[in-house]
């Protein structure tokens, strides 16, 4: 997928030292389809560059189940998984079993609608603290055949709990940006949560 363009807003407190930059990202997947139905596993990992208070690098490794079916009026999927971040002092979100939930909505001219709620568990700080992750997003898209032209506003919120008490911020952003798609009609799976941003945001914004 390649962003012309990604906008994002948080805190004014946040500075240009909590930056983190991904630097590798792979997912592997294995589809079957049955009609008008698809489902399969993924795999993947991926490395960032943390600029925050480490000088280590941060990793994460992530895999699942997902299931997608085919309406006459567009699609709807569902995705089970688990990711694990890792990084010098323990702040990603780590041991996190995830739900994905999304559809489209399919207008004229090549033209949908698009949306997707995923909701996050997990750990930080060593398994000190529960984590709690929510990411909705909606946007829309027009199919230019084997690429997929998109716009994408997203709100998540990430926050953990001390006793009672939560700590945690929440990140608004408008993506742009177009998607190509190889293999012809192949079933190319759907799409899967930031889940890079999740360990990111997790380690260097929520503290």
């Amino acid at each position: 997928t390649l962003h012309y363009g990604r906008i994002s807003e948080t805190d004014d407190d946040l500075g240009d030292d909590d930056a983190t930059s991904t630097l590798f990202d792979l997912t592997l997947r294995g589809l079957k389809s049955d009609g008008d139905m698809s489902y399969g596993v993924f795999i993947g990992a991926g490395v960032q560059d943390d600029y925050g208070d480490a000088d280590e690098r941060m990793t994460y490794r992530y895999l699942g189940v997902e299931f997608a079916h085919d309406q006459s009026w567009g699609d709807y999927y569902a995705q089970f998984g688990f990711v694990d971040g890792d990084d010098e002092y323990n702040e990603s979100t780590s041991n996190a079993p995830f739900l994905n939930v999304g559809g489209r909505y399919n207008l004229e001219n090549g033209y949908a609608l698009t949306g997707a709620l995923a909701i996050a568990g997990g750990v930080k700080y060593d398994d000190e603290y529960s984590n709690r992750i929510l990411d909705l997003s909606v946007g829309a898209e027009r199919d230019f055949g084997n690429y997929v032209g998109f716009v994408k506003m997203q709100h998540m919120q990430i926050f953990y709990d001390d006793d009672g008490f939560c700590y945690g911020d929440s990140f608004n952003t408008l993506s742009v940006g177009i998607t190509m798609n190889f293999g012809g009609s192949s079933k190319h799976g759907s799409t899967l949560p930031e889940l890079g941003r999740w360990v990111a945001y997790n380690a260097n914004e929520v503290e």
